[in-house]
């Protein structure tokens, strides 16, 4: 079976994939080709035990579904268990993994009172018995297609409840539960006790695999230069402490067998320590099975793309979930593809060629997985990869391994080191932010369906083929330039599409709704989202703190492949609506802003003033009787008149065509300024009507409806929401005057998909 494993885990993997995603049709066209190629060019018996893997991995999965479930119940309020995983304080918030005595792991969060709670909740430990009071709560479904689908991430760990805490107590460390997270823990917290910020963060990460001391912009720094894959421990990491630890033994005297014995044991504690991510895990697993292999004297039987396999079996038979982890199919394809091009690496004995081709690689088998999960990758990555893996290699990750042996034990050496690593630190750090200002770095698609996913995988496979049997650079130039035309035309798809699309965003409390005009003539966002933050003491504030604009609307943008707006039209200066303007015109390319005429701006809306000042944004002012239009469609701007007391009665209205439905977007007009609507353009129409207000029994009046008889109507409001929105006043009119009810905090994002003669109707929920 030397050489064959390889199409067993293609077999195993793609009957997990058509486990899961059964509808689609490009993964049982994949198989039909896979099982073609596989009778005729592989033996009978790799055959009979790729088709048996096949079959055996379907049963098993739903097997694993069956057993899936929940056995606690949601009236439940007291529980008994032990703190799974390290507790999380991040400013008033305290987030932890809780096994309950049944067995089944809840995901925990506490709002923290006072700072001297703070101080007390920073005593918990891994491992401890607690008994923790608290409702139970179903995790939230993935409100908007594109962003990432909590629940689905909770379920695949096999958790199925969030639990709003409200009380921990009777909380007593057991010394042999959970001994090596534990002393993780204690590692990272003395770690930030020895080490100052912000180098401390990169210790963790190297040495225990924690990230969760970085702050949120140099997350997102080497998120968008496709370097973050360094602020985990990878295999390369792994590679370097094996082979170092290896002959750390050898020089104490050790055989070499007895040295691989010792490494065969300790990696699956050093797999702990650093909190198993998917590519510690895959590493441990393969270094454990080059090991064995070295001790057994069976090495030669096995290729180093069969141990990649074996190790890909090893871990999907323990969770076959693993699978659908972005960091898990990564981790294996990255490294199936470095395997696979060994002739390529070897081509020369050079270390520099050896880098640029380990990093060119690395970058190609990486692209169309970074599409598909986050719908973009970085053009300079591959250059920044040359730096950087080095620098985290040889430098930063022997500086943190010392400052760990030597911190608080040995004086004025680990401070020395300490300064030494931090200049480094933070040059890279401005290297990364020098990179971020180059315009047009980084490629963003939108996501990639499953056959533009397999056919650039296709056209990877060739390029890579043509390097390994190139003699000169002129010989690949042909099939890179197929990969440039591909990847070209992936961007330039919503160009060609002669439909268009408008989305009301599901912000929760507030509004954005996105317009894409056919053949992407414009892209105009109505209002943000956002949420207003108030005052906090020193200890309470965040870390990393939840945005409306940051994890929702930009997200949202980029799974389209938008990059640029051209028109962001704020309606007025509510936060609900505004409040993420500000960081939406940092992280995208805004051509221009449009506002409302108005005696005085509230403080907001001045902000942005000076923001747009600032960044040379052209600003317009609108005011009813304004026009503009794009190509076949007009914009008709009904309100404000610019005299408006009331903020909300300021709001921009706007009234247009999308396919064969006349949309009306009120803002958060009300029934005084919907009155002032009808008496100025007493002849409307509407069809579609974006519901004032959220659905507030101040706007939406009955006089208005019956006014302009509208057959849809779209609330944007957020689930729960402590307003009561849509007010059951409204709900009533508008069902009497047989508006069809489409509701953001019932389904979520709507979406409205049109083409110049008509237009339909879905939801984002059921």
């Amino acid at each position: 079976m030397k050489g064959q494993w390889i199409y067993v885990s293609l077999f195993v993997s793609l009957a997990l994939f058509i486990s899961r995603f059964y509808n689609e049709i490009t993964l049982y066209i994949v198989f039909i080709i896979v099982s073609i190629f596989i009778i005729k060019r592989t033996s009978s018996t790799t055959a009979v035990i790729c088709f048996l893997a096949f079959f055996l991995t379907i049963f098993y999965y739903f097997y694993t579904e069956s057993r899936n479930n929940s056995v606690l119940s949601p009236q439940q309020t007291t529980f008994d268990g032990n703190l799974s995983s390290i507790p999380r304080i991040n400013g008033n918030f305290l987030s932890f993994s809780f096994q309950t005595e049944q067995g089944e792991t809840v995901q925990s969060y506490y709002k923290i009172r006072n700072e001297q709670e703070q101080k007390f909740l920073k005593q918990l430990r891994v491992g401890m018995n607690c008994r923790v009071e608290g409702a139970l709560e179903i995790p939230k479904q993935n409100r908007n297609p594109g962003l990432f689908n909590y629940k689905e991430y909770l379920y695949f760990q096999r958790i199925h409840w969030t639990m709003t805490v409200s009380d921990i107590k009777e909380c007593q460390y057991q010394q042999r539960t959970m001994f090596f997270a534990g002393l993780r823990q204690s590692g990272i917290q003395r770690m930030n006790t020895h080490i100052g910020k912000p180098l401390n963060a990169f210790v963790n990460a190297l040495i225990f695999g924690s990230r969760e001391d970085f702050n949120e912009e140099t997350i997102m720094l080497y998120e968008t230069q496709g370097v973050v894959h360094l602020l985990a421990i990878s295999g390369l990491h792994v590679g370097l402490l094996v082979g170092g630890a290896f002959l750390i033994l050898l020089r104490l005297g050790l055989t070499r067998e007895h040295s691989a014995l010792f490494l065969l044991f300790f990696l699956p504690i050093y797999g702990v320590l650093t909190g198993a991510s998917p590519s510690v895990v895959r590493s441990v697993v393969m270094s454990m099975i080059v090991l064995f292999l070295y001790i057994t004297g069976w090495r030669r039987k096995l290729s180093g793309i069969d141990v990649l396999a074996l190790c890909f079996l090893a871990l999907t038979i323990n969770s076959p979930y693993a699978v659908f982890n972005a960091g898990f199919q990564l981790s294996f394809v990255v490294t199936f593809f470095i395997l696979l091009s060994h002739r390529i690496i070897s081509k020369s004995s050079h270390f520099l060629w050896q880098l640029i081709a380990l990093s060119l690689i690395a970058q190609l088998a990486s692209i169309p997985l970074l599409l598909y999960h986050f719908y973009e990758f970085s053009l300079l990555s591959f250059f920044l990869n040359l730096f950087f893996v080095p620098f985290f290699s040889f430098i930063l990750m022997p500086a943190s391994l010392f400052l760990f042996f030597t911190s608080g034990i040995v004086p004025v050496i680990p401070q020395a080191v300490e300064t030494v690593t931090l200049f480094f630190v933070e040059w890279s750090t401005e290297l990364l932010r020098s990179a971020g200002n180059v315009h047009f770095s980084i490629i963003t698609t939108g996501k990639v369906n499953a056959w533009q996913f397999c056919l650039l995988y296709v056209v990877i496979f060739y390029v890579c083929f043509q390097i390994e049997k190139a003699q000169r650079l002129k010989d690949i130039l042909a099939s890179s330039l197929l990969l440039v035309i591909c990847l070209s035309f992936y961007c330039f798809m919503p160009y060609m599409n002669p439909n268009g699309e408008v989305s009301v965003i599901d912000v929760g409390q507030g509004d954005s709704i996105l317009i894409q005009l056919p053949f992407r003539k414009a892209v105009y966002l109505i209002d943000t989202g956002g949420s207003i933050s108030f005052q906090q003491e020193e200890w309470e504030k965040r870390q990393t703190t939840f945005s409306v604009g940051k994890d929702i609307v930009h997200p949202y943008l980029k799974s389209k492949g938008i990059t640029s707006i051209t028109k962001l039209i704020i309606t007025h200066g509510d936060h609900d609506h505004g409040g993420s303007a500000l960081e939406l015109l940092k992280l995208v390319d805004v051509k221009e802003l449009v506002l409302g005429k108005k005696k005085l701006f509230s403080e907001l809306e001045q902000e942005l003033v000076r923001e747009t000042m600032k960044r040379g944004t052209p600003l317009t002012l609108v005011g009813s009787g304004d026009v503009w239009k794009e190509g076949e469609h007009t914009f008709n701007v009904l309100a404000p008149f610019g005299m408006e007391e009331d903020t909300n009665e300021q709001s921009i209205v706007i009234y247009t065509v999308f396919g064969n439905h006349r949309w009306l977007f009120t803002g958060d007009l009300g029934e005084k300024g919907e009155q002032k609507l009808i008496e100025t353009f007493p002849a409307l129409e509407v069809d579609v009507l974006k519901v004032g207000h959220h659905g507030s029994k101040t706007s939406t009046s009955t006089f208005f409806l019956e006014e302009i008889q509208p057959s849809y109507g779209l609330v944007s409001t957020g689930e729960d929401n402590r307003y009561n929105h849509p007010h059951p006043e409204v709900l009533e009119r508008l069902e009497q005057n047989n508006v069809k009810i489409f509701r953001t905090d019932k389904q979520g994002a709507l979406i409205y998909r049109f083409s110049w003669k008509a237009g339909t109707f879905q939801t984002s929920l059921p």
